[in-house]
């Protein structure tokens, strides 16, 4: 009788090692509580944490979305403290060779990912987009280069002088301006350029400028310490230089790389239940009784 009581507490050992989740007995049993186990948090919205905006303050922004709805009132009114031209004022930049000027927004125009305008709100707020994620395209769309998915900024060729664009930065998260890529095309094939290359090539300069609130700040692809991040919400300045004149509408891009998609979060443990027995289907059992299972199962 007592070599038979050893050797059922050396198999016991064994099976109280081989037990993965012990805690579900704990909960099962009544001594913690499964309802403490909740769902992970909900994903960041797709257009992003928001913008500050202080009051009296001209700022260059963009949508870090694709919005909806579409228009200026529906996604500035409730967050600008008023309507158009009582709580903000927004301007956006004709980047057409015979205009290069400013035109006043109205309250119905459509705010579109990768364009940029200048806002003045009145009073101090925070704006909040509502919306989707902005849609990418294959970045070898247009040629070789970047892989992943790209949002494609249409650029305005030159008429023989150097232009100016605004440029909306389209995603709710940071991306590097040297992973950013121009691309030109001949009719036939896409070529693609670091921003450096680009201006190389005589198409558009390497850097950007954009408005911190007081003055203008200028970063690029290259020199230590001044390299360019593009900001969730925030519009930049690009210059287009005269050698993109041989370009045809369209054939002229800005690529801003996407970031890869997230890993979906594990699914924390619900009020299922979860045994440590293998007597049981489930944890959802009056008594929830331990027992000695067979050796080689594994309980889970």
């Amino acid at each position: 009788m007592q070599k038979k009581l050893l050797y059922h507490k050396k198999k016991q050992r064994k099976i109280i090692r081989r037990v993965a989740v012990p805690l579900a007995a704990v909960f099962c049993c009544g001594i913690g509580s499964a309802d403490a186990l909740t769902d992970p948090p909900s994903p960041p919205s797709p257009c992003g944490a928001g913008r500050p905006l202080p009051a009296n303050t001209w700022l260059m922004t963009a949508p870090s979305c694709e919005p909806n709805p579409a228009d200026l009132a529906s996604q500035y009114d409730d967050d600008l403290s008023g309507p158009h031209n009582t709580g903000w004022l927004s301007f956006t930049w004709d980047s057409a060779p015979t205009a290069q000027n400013y035109v006043k927004q109205a309250g119905t125009d459509s705010l579109v990912p990768g364009t940029g305008n200048w806002l003045y709100s009145y009073k101090a707020g925070t704006l909040l987009l509502d919306g989707t994620a902005t849609p990418t395209v294959p970045c070898s769309d247009y040629g070789s280069g970047l892989m992943g998915r790209c949002f494609a900024v249409d650029l305005t060729p030159s008429s023989g002088r150097n232009l100016w664009q605004i440029v909306g930065h389209p995603f709710s998260y940071p991306v590097s301006w040297d992973d950013v890529r121009v691309a030109s095309s001949d009719g036939t094939t896409w070529t693609q350029y670091t921003p450096s290359e680009a201006a190389t090539a005589n198409l558009m300069a390497k850097e950007y400028w954009f408005w911190n609130g007081s003055s203008y700040q200028t970063k690029d692809d290259s020199t230590p310490g001044a390299i360019g991040v593009l900001q969730p919400q925030v519009s930049i300045w690009v210059r287009i230089k005269s050698g993109s004149s041989s370009l045809s509408a369209g054939d002229f891009k800005l690529l801003i790389p996407a970031e890869h998609e997230p890993t979906p979060p594990v699914r924390a443990l619900n009020d299922t239940g979860i045994t440590w027995s293998g007597n049981y289907a489930s944890g959802n059992n009056t008594t929830c009784v331990s027992s000695n299972v067979p050796d080689g199962d594994n309980v889970v």
